[in-house]
């Protein structure tokens, strides 16, 4: 018996929250892939693995390099495991999917590859530059889109805008 005035506690069942949470949010779905395109994804998933490994036995990539790839390759499994909507099949990637991937690869394979001359000539832009940077972002929202919710890109992108346009808000 509760001899003080006070309130016990409200504890919410964690299999309640998970319901709440599924209704306001969703279930994330998952493709679950046989034959070629389970060798394929495991295939990717591996080889950055591998890579890691080999990366922190050699010093062969800065931190900027095992970054780009990082999220190249997170990317790639992102756009491949998690379908853009409901519709979407869930044994195999689409062609939107295949365009994110190459997207990811070019974008982010350029910054692997061109990060030490973009750290030269920071604050000196290029086109290229501006170009890979906003298909890196919208990629990058994307992807959490896919993989979270809608509501950390959107939070993001919120604070993009404040930080182009906070002065006139």
């Amino acid at each position: 018996p509760n001899m003080t005035n006070e309130e016990p506690p409200v504890i919410i069942k964690p299999n309640l929250f998970l319901k709440l949470l599924e209704e306001a949010e969703g279930v994330r779905r998952l493709r679950t892939f046989s034959g070629a395109w389970r060798a394929i994804f495991r295939t990717v998933a591996a080889s950055y693995s591998l890579l890691l490994i080999y990366s922190v036995t050699s010093n062969q990539w800065t931190s900027s390099d095992l970054r780009g790839l990082f999220i190249m390759f997170v990317s790639i499994m992102i756009f491949m495991r998690y379908p853009a909507t409901a519709k979407s099949p869930l044994e195999r990637p689409t062609a939107v999917d295949f365009a994110l991937i190459v997207l990811s690869i070019v974008a982010f394979g350029n910054f692997v590859l061109d990060n030490e001359s973009m750290a030269l000539r920071a604050g000196i832009a290029s086109t290229r530059d501006i170009a890979f940077g906003v298909i890196a972002i919208v990629l990058v929202l994307e992807g959490c889109r896919r993989a979270m919710s809608v509501i950390l890109p959107l939070l993001a992108a919120f604070m993009m805008l404040y930080a182009c346009f906070g002065p006139y808000f």
